[in-house]
This record gives C-alpha cells, sequence and structure tokens, in this order.
C-alpha cells in the first residue's frame, strides 16, 4: 500500500543513507589519520602550500560568481 505522493520505496532511502554514512567515515579516518601521522607525511600536499592564499582567494571568488549568477 503507498503512503502518499512521491513514494519511491525504501531502497533510495537505504542509499542516501549508506552514501551519507560512508561519506562521513572517512572524512573521520581522513581527518584522525592526518592528524595522528602528520601533514608533513603527506608531500603532496606541502607542494602547494605556497599557493594556499591564491586557491582560497579563487574559492571565494568562485563562490561569489555563483552566488551572483544564480540570484540567491
Amino acid at each position: 500500500m503507498s503512503s502518499g505522493v512521491g513514494d519511491t520505496g525504501w531502497l533510495p532511502s537505504v542509499l542516501v543513507l549508506s552514501a551519507f554514512c560512508g561519506t562521513t567515515i572517512l572524512t573521520m579516518l581522513v581527518c584522525v589519520m592526518f592528524f595522528y601521522y602528520g601533514v608533513s607525511r603527506f608531500s603532496v600536499i606541502l607542494r602547494f602550500e605556497k599557493y594556499m592564499h591564491a586557491a582560497t582567494g579563487m574559492v571565494l571568488f568562485v563562490c561569489g560568481c555563483a552566488l551572483q549568477f544564480h540570484g540567491h
């Protein structure tokens, strides 16, 4: 029996819940790994350290443009 408009079943809900849980756990593991081993062990990040200010400015610029052009 249907419970209302837009009832799609339990599978999409389980998939969304699984994706959310998996992403959350993966993010936590990466953060703990960075703090436990130290960021200096990950030399890939240190190569781009001199560009961090420019990257931050670019992210802010892109977010501002997105807000301006989408009208929110």
